[in-house]
């Protein structure tokens, strides 16, 4: 996994060939955080099939993204159109039946063309590593995680979709800590060695095991088994605090840098903790 970019596009290397990149994106850490909030949505209330079309529409929604966001880059370069007219297509073919089926989920539409516009702006101005744009992709993400959540826990309803408390809290922590595991990749990469990065990021992990702490405080008369699950996210988040601080420092005295996919590694396996830790505590 090298550095997070969610939005998963670069500049396109050259016009001549398109090659496996103009279509797919290789980023894996992009693909880790935008599906695993809407898979953690969907699995916190239970599967169904209204849950999953989402999720495969909304995972198209993300390759179209990263295509369109590739054509801009190229300044329009019409080499690029066709996996954007070819991801556009079968998004219609996958999307607009759900949209027939579940027309209230229009009210969404503004937020997500306003994230959507928001990308391409970065795409154009060739931004797309910059930490708003990570801000950008982790909102988008995060939201879908509270929208997937709703299609499972109210299968059916036309009257939804106002995202109930529950898929807020859900979305919320999902935001925490993806925007967390983005400093710390920053501060591996592309703003290595730079101390406003690495105090952000400490501070930005202290900062939850503190809301952790705060939460275990006054706790104490819920269950056994809500006691236990406040205390594993409390220790997920002072791991996630000694890995933001002992990854720098590691890779400081390695000599040289330490190669992105360590970074990438490690990353992979916090954010599966903590979407552990979120779905065990909802």
């Amino acid at each position: 996994m090298n550095e997070m970019r969610p939005t998963g596009f670069s500049s396109p290397k050259s016009p001549r060939k398109l090659g496996s990149k103009a279509w797919v994106p290789d980023q894996p850490g992009a693909w880790v955080m935008a599906l695993l909030p809407p898979l953690a949505g969907m699995v916190a209330a239970g599967l169904s099939w209204d849950a999953l079309w989402l999720l495969t529409a909304w995972a198209l929604c993300y390759c179209v993204q990263y295509v369109s966001a590739r054509w801009v880059s190229s300044r329009l370069n019409r080499r690029y159109l066709p996996p954007v007219l070819a991801y556009g297509a079968v998004l219609a073919v996958v999307g607009l039946p759900f949209l027939v089926v579940h027309w209230r989920i229009v009210m969404w539409a503004p937020w997500y063309l306003v994230l959507f516009g928001a990308s391409l702006i970065a795409a154009y101005r060739h931004c797309e590593r910059s930490l708003v744009n990570n801000v950008v992709a982790i909102i988008s993400s995060c939201t879908m995680s509270g929208l997937v959540y709703g299609y499972d826990a109210n299968p059916g309803d036309d009257a939804w979709p106002y995202m109930e408390l529950r898929a807020v809290y859900l979305a919320a922590a999902f935001a925490l800590f993806q925007f967390g595991s983005v400093l710390v990749v920053k501060t591996m990469i592309r703003e290595r060695g730079n101390p406003r990065y690495r105090v952000a990021s400490v501070l930005w992990h202290a900062m939850m095991l503190v809301v952790c702490t705060v939460m275990l405080f006054h706790a104490r008369q819920v269950s056994n088994e809500a006691l236990c699950a406040l205390w594993f996210l409390w220790i997920v988040c002072l791991l996630l605090l000694v890995r933001a601080c002992v990854l720098p420092l590691i890779d400081a005295r390695h000599g040289s840098r330490l190669k992105p996919v360590v970074t990438g590694m490690v990353e992979f396996a916090a954010s599966v903790l903590s979407a552990v830790a979120i779905l065990v505590v909802f």
